[in-house]
C-alpha cells in the first residue's frame, strides 16, 4: 500500500526531487521568485521618481541660466534660441528638447544640459571654430579648426577666408576641407579652388596667378613651396606657378609678343 501512495506521488510530482525529499525545491523556487518581484518593484520605484524628479524641475520657473564652454557665440542668442517659444507652454521643455534646439545652431558641436538648482539651468557646449568658408554653386560651409566641412547658411565674410569651389561633388568634401587648411596655413590670399581633369586641383590667388596642387599628396609641402617662391619672386609676374611634382617649382611666364 504504501509502495502505491509513493508511485502516486511521483507521477503526480515527477519533477519535485529524489525519494524522501518531495517539494524540497519548491521553497527554494519561491525565494527566488519573491527577490525577483522585490527587485522590479525596486526598478519600477526608481523610474517613477527619476520621471517625477524630472517633471518637478520642469516645473520650477527659470530663473538663470549658466553657460560654460562659450568663447565664440554670443549668450543672448543662446538664451533666445532656448527660451523661444518656451514661454507659451505649461512646463520647461525637457532636457532632450532643449539639447536638440541648441544644435540647431551650426556652430554648436555638442551640448550637454543639467539642472543645478531648482530654476538653474547649465549649458556646457562645444563650439566648431571656424577658419575658412568654401562656398559652392549651391550653397557655402565652413571649415572648422578640425579640417572638417559642416553647412554654415549665413557666415560673416569679412572675417574668414573664402575658397570658392565652383562645383563641389560629395568626393570632393573631404579633398577641399583638407586643401582649405593647407592654404590657410601657406596661403592666404586664394580667390577661388577648383578642379581641373588636366591639372587636379587648382588654386586661383586674389591676384590672378593660380597654383596647382595636383592631387592631395604633401599639400602642406606644396602649398609651402608656393608660398616661399611667391614671397621672393622676380619682376615677371608669374601665370601659374606648378607644384604638383616634388622638387623644383615650375614657373610659367606671360612673354610679350611682337607687335605687327
Amino acid at each position: 500500500m504504501v509502495a502505491q501512495e509513493e508511485v502516486a506521488m511521483y507521477r503526480v510530482h515527477p519533477h519535485r526531487g529524489t525519494p524522501g525529499r518531495v517539494g524540497s525545491h519548491s521553497s527554494a523556487g519561491g525565494e527566488s521568485s519573491k527577490a525577483r518581484t522585490t527587485l522590479a518593484i525596486i526598478g519600477v520605484a526608481l523610474l517613477a521618481g527619476a520621471v517625477l524628479s524630472a517633471r518637478w524641475w520642469q516645473q520650477q520657473p527659470l530663473r538663470t541660466l549658466e553657460f560654460t564652454g562659450v568663447e565664440l557665440l554670443d549668450t543672448a542668442q543662446l538664451r533666445h534660441l532656448l527660451q523661444q517659444g518656451a514661454d507659451a507652454l505649461p512646463e520647461q521643455p525637457s532636457l532632450a528638447e532643449w539639447r536638440e534646439r541648441l544644435l540647431r545652431h551650426p556652430l554648436i558641436a555638442e551640448a550637454t544640459l543639467s539642472w543645478r538648482a531648482p530654476g538653474t539651468l547649465r549649458v556646457h557646449v562645444r563650439e566648431r571654430r571656424p577658419v575658412a568658408l568654401v562656398v559652392t554653386a549651391s550653397g557655402q560651409y565652413a571649415l572648422d579648426s578640425s579640417g572638417a566641412l559642416f553647412e554654415l547658411p549665413s557666415a560673416p565674410q569679412g572675417q574668414l577666408p573664402i575658397v570658392a569651389v565652383p562645383k563641389l561633388q560629395e568626393w570632393m568634401k573631404g579633398e577641399a576641407a583638407a586643401i582649405a587648411r593647407a592654404l590657410r596655413k601657406e596661403l592666404l590670399q586664394v580667390e577661388r579652388l577648383h578642379w581641373a581633369p588636366q591639372h587636379g586641383w587648382v588654386a586661383r590667388m586674389e591676384n590672378g596667378w593660380e597654383v596647382l596642387l595636383g592631387d592631395t599628396t604633401a599639400l602642406e609641402a606644396k602649398c609651402s613651396r608656393a608660398r616661399r617662391f611667391l614671397r621672393w619672386r622676380g619682376q615677371a609676374a608669374p601665370q601659374r606657378v606648378d607644384v604638383r611634382w616634388s622638387g623644383q617649382v615650375v614657373v610659367s611666364v606671360p612673354v610679350p609678343q611682337p607687335q605687327g
